[in-house]
């Protein structure tokens, strides 16, 4: 594992429906408040000079619901309604893959790393991009 997330501009698939259950502060809220800071985490990410030339797709399960707040570049939020949010970060993983766009998929689910590395997509577990993401917050603070 590093110990540093790469400086290479790279789109972060992020497994919400999947994080946002493990973000801190998340647990005891209501699903709306967990996924509201969650989101503000994700832009707090966007604007770090590692971060720099990157993408933050976030990927929900269920149908659109508003946020309350407008999602802004490089972060975008997609709703899974009809199929699961897996299946779209699995089959945007690929395409991004077969078009050379550098793509991590961002998840603790299992079977979704597995599903991932099967196919060639790179992963990070929620927890691990967590705590390399708040080493650069820290960094990005000093």
């Amino acid at each position: 594992m590093s110990r540093r997330l790469s400086s290479k501009p790279t789109q972060y698939l992020l497994d919400a429906s999947n994080f946002a259950r493990r973000f801190p502060g998340g647990h005891g809220f209501s699903a709306d408040l967990a996924e509201a800071e969650f989101l503000g985490w994700v832009e707090a990410l966007a604007g770090l000079p590692v971060f720099a030339g990157s993408g933050f797709r976030v990927y929900f399960d269920g149908p659109f619901r508003e946020l309350g707040f407008p999602v802004r570049e490089p972060v975008s939020v997609t709703f899974n309604e009809g199929r699961t949010a897996d299946e779209s970060l699995l089959e945007t993983g690929e395409f991004l893959l077969s078009c050379g766009v550098r793509a991590v998929l961002v998840t603790s689910d299992r079977g979704l790393q597995s599903a991932a590395g099967v196919r060639g997509v790179s992963w990070l577990s929620c927890e691990d991009f967590y705590r390399l993401c708040g080493a650069e917050l820290r960094r990005g603070a000093r």
